[in-house]
């Protein structure tokens, strides 16, 4: 679709009942032919709102007002095209664990933690947080900085035993470092502008990330996966998981980087993507009508089992009957 209907649908699905200001603003930059000519000039990948919603918080501009945000972009338009060509969305939300942990924690033995796309890498220490499941007891340290409530529908398995995580890996074309402040503040940009408790919750997850800082890997998740997968050891379970990544490559890359997966039978595969994103997995459930916006993910294992939906920033999770 074109930038001007990617900002709406944006607007539409991904932002309505989630974020007035960025549903406001996307609509807004989608009628200013002048900014959306400026967009065009990028590389499509580089087009897309969340990055550019990121760079207006990263380069201190008004959010609030649409008029003055459109303003501001036009004003600063070479700033914003240096931001935006060195930078992707790297949105790093610890509460997306609570999708995982339940897959996980049902493994026997010694895991692997490998995210795929991991920004800063903040979502491989599920067992660090303090997460309750709806109405059930809270598990996970209870001395953690990290406290997450999650929301829960259908018979969604908790998490009952401990998991031994012997390596957490993350991998990303451009990994952050959230120990340093630039990495921070962007990744503080990527927060929407309302959600407030997800800040507090970001520098909470960087000082747990602090004290045992993960293994970070810059390059392609297609072309490192075979090495990191083959020097995990033998006795160890390889757990590789991601959320709303894999909708940032062409659809052939999407196929090879299942292929090199399955090459490694051992690993367990959990997904965490959009509709349609990996075609096996197919879904009947929506969203709750206690969900803010229509927007979801879909959760699946090995590619070829969707167990439930979740909200895209981990604010509830609905399991598959």
């Amino acid at each position: 679709m074109g930038t001007a209907d990617r900002y709406r649908v944006f607007a539409e699905v991904e932002a309505a009942g989630s974020s007035a200001i960025y549903e406001r603003t996307a609509h807004a930059v989608a009628g200013d032919r002048t900014v959306i000519g400026l967009l065009d000039a990028l590389p499509p990948a580089k087009r897309q709102p969340n990055l550019l919603f990121a760079a207006i918080r990263f380069l201190g501009g008004p959010v609030g007002d649409p008029v003055e945000t459109l303003n501001f972009i036009q004003d600063s338009w070479s700033d914003f095209s240096a931001v935006m060509s060195v930078r992707s969305t790297q949105t790093n939300e610890p509460a997306r664990t609570v999708v995982f942990l339940p897959i996980v924690t049902a493994v026997a033995g010694p895991v692997a933690l490998i995210e795929v796309g991991a920004s800063a890498g903040l979502c491989l220490f599920p067992d660090r947080y303090r997460i309750r499941y709806g109405g059930e007891p809270a598990v996970g340290p209870t001395e953690s900085p990290v406290t997450i409530e999650v929301e829960v529908h259908g018979a969604v398995p908790m998490p009952r035993r401990k998991m031994e995580v012997v390596r957490r890996i993350g991998i990303d074309l451009h990994p952050l470092d959230a120990r340093i402040d630039e990495d921070l503040a962007w990744l503080s940009a990527c927060i929407w502008p309302e959600h407030t408790e997800r800040q507090g919750r970001l520098l909470a997850a960087a000082h747990v990330a602090a004290q045992e800082p993960p293994e970070m890997i810059e390059g392609d998740l297609v072309d490192t996966i075979d090495d990191v997968l083959a020097d995990v050891p033998t006795d160890v379970t390889p757990v590789v998981f991601h959320s709303a990544v894999l909708n940032y490559l062409p659809p052939h890359r999407r196929v090879a980087f299942a292929e090199r997966i399955a090459a490694h039978p051992p690993t367990l595969w959990i997904s965490n993507e959009g509709p349609g994103v990996i075609e096996s997995l197919s879904t009947t459930l929506v969203p709750p009508a206690t969900a803010p916006s229509r927007a979801y993910f879909v959760v699946g294992i090995g590619g070829a089992e969707a167990v439930g939906i979740s909200d895209p920033h981990g604010r509830w999770l609905m399991w598959q009957a």
